[in-house]
C-alpha cells in the first residue's frame, strides 16, 4: 500500500441502499466500505454495492461504487487524477483530448456530494452525482479501466479494493 494513503473499514451493520443504487441493482447488497486519506486529510468514503447473487467475478454482473465527498474537489483535480491514475495501469495509452473527456465526466464536488458509477458489463458506466444521472462512458474497456482505478489489481491502494471487494 503507498504509505501516504490509508483506508479504514467503515462499520455499516445496517445500511441501506440510495436511491441511484437500488434503481440500478435488482437486490443491492452492500460489500464493503472503507474512508479513504491522504496523510491525515479524509477525502472520500467509497461503497461497493453488488447484486446479492453476484458471483466470484466483479465485472460480471452490474454493481455501484458510491464515492461520498468529506471535502471539495473541482473538475480539473478529478481530472488530472483519474489521468494519474490510469497511467499507473498496465497497457494504458492516453489518447489526445482524453483529459477534456474526462473533464466532462467528472463534475465539482463538494463536501457531503456524491458520485455514484454504475457499471453495466455490456454498456460502460453510468455516473450519478447526488443521485441523478450526470456522464456516461459508453465503452466499457475504458469503464472497466476507469473502476479499475478504485478496484483493480493495479490500484494506487489496494487496502481499498480489499475492503471493497471483501478480500
Amino acid at each position: 500500500m503507498n504509505a501516504l494513503f490509508a483506508c479504514v473499514a467503515l462499520a455499516v451493520a445496517s445500511f441501506e441502499p440510495p436511491p441511484g443504487v437500488r434503481a440500478a441493482l435488482a437486490e443491492p447488497e452492500l460489500s464493503g466500505a472503507c474512508r479513504l486519506s491522504f496523510l491525515w486529510i479524509e477525502g472520500y468514503d467509497a461503497y461497493l454495492w453488488r447484486e446479492a447473487d453476484a458471483g466470484a467475478d466483479l465485472y460480471a454482473a452490474p454493481f455501484a461504487l458510491r464515492l461520498e465527498y468529506l471535502r471539495d474537489f473541482s473538475t480539473e483535480q478529478l481530472a488530472t487524477a483519474t489521468l494519474r491514475e490510469l497511467s499507473r495501469q498496465q497497457g494504458f495509452v492516453e489518447e489526445e483530448g482524453m483529459y477534456d473527456r474526462f473533464a466532462q465526466l467528472w463534475p465539482a464536488v463538494a463536501a457531503g456530494d456524491a458520485i455514484t458509477a454504475v457499471w453495466r458489463p455490456e454498456n460502460g458506466v453510468v455516473f450519478r452525482h447526488n443521485g441523478e444521472p450526470y456522464s456516461e462512458l459508453a465503452d466499457p474497456g475504458l469503464g472497466r479501466r476507469v473502476l479499475d482505478i478504485w478496484l483493480g489489481e493495479e490500484t494506487s491502494v489496494p487496502q481499498l479494493r480489499d475492503v471493497l471487494v471483501g478480500e
